[in-house]
């Protein structure tokens, strides 16, 4: 039998995903995988551990393991659950600087134009 670092207990609602190859896989790596049958007539099954998995969903065990994992092992001193959001405080205004696009007029006081700017008088003197 393996030794995995973080092991997993799993539930598994049915037989034939409890003795399928890649729970016996996860088995022999050290997770303890048990068959517990739902009662007869069990439509839906709710709570913070349940991943939907059936035959056809087996490819994406690893996804479930790997979330299961990030629950299981999250650090309990504060650090969100996976998935959660955060709410972030304001650390103050940011100015941002406007873009000046070429072509909308000539360079006002203050500002330093690129250089390409070409005059725009339309007098007759000029």
């Amino acid at each position: 039998m393996g030794s995995t670092p973080k092991p997993l207990t799993i539930v598994c609602t049915t037989e034939a995903i409890a003795t399928s190859p890649e729970m016996l896989a996860l088995a022999e790596q050290g997770h303890v995988v048990l068959n517990l049958p739902l009662p007869e007539g069990t439509d839906l099954v709710i709570g913070p551990e349940c991943w939907r998995m059936t035959p056809l969903l087996m490819k994406h065990l690893p996804i479930a393991i790997k979330g299961a994992r990030a629950l299981r092992y999250a650090d309990k001193k504060g650090t969100e659950q996976p998935g959660a959001k955060s709410i972030r405080k304001a650390t103050g205004t940011r100015k941002r600087k406007a873009k000046v696009q070429p072509g909308d007029g000539p360079a006002s006081e203050g500002q330093v134009g690129s250089g390409t700017e070409q005059s725009t008088d339309q007098s007759n003197g000029g």
